[in-house]
C-alpha cells in the first residue's frame, strides 16, 4: 500500500469572533453548495470553518482580503496542512 504526502492550504476562520460581520455570512452563503467550506467543530457561538483553497499564496491573500472586509485579524488564518493519503 503506497501513501503520499499530501498539501493543502486552507483559510480558517472562528466564526465565534466574527459575529455580525455581514461580509462573512454573504461569503458562506456564495460557497455552501460546494464542498471547498468545512466545519470543523460547532459551538453556540459560531463554527471553526476551514475553506480550502488553490495554493498558499490564494489562502494568504483570501485571509487578507477577509481581514480588510472586517474580519478580527485573530479570527482568521491561512494555514498549510500535510497529511498522507492511501
Amino acid at each position: 500500500m503506497r501513501r503520499d504526502v499530501v498539501t493543502r492550504c486552507v483559510v480558517e476562520v472562528n466564526e465565534a469572533m466574527v459575529f455580525g460581520t455581514d461580509w462573512w455570512i454573504t461569503f458562506m452563503l456564495a460557497h455552501r453548495g460546494t464542498n471547498r467550506i468545512t466545519e470543523l467543530t460547532a459551538t453556540i457561538g459560531g463554527a471553526l470553518c476551514r475553506g480550502e483553497c488553490d495554493s498558499r499564496e490564494h489562502a494568504t491573500a483570501l485571509a487578507a482580503t477577509m481581514v480588510e472586509r472586517g474580519l478580527p485579524r485573530r479570527a482568521v488564518k491561512a494555514r498549510t496542512l500535510r497529511g498522507t493519503r492511501r
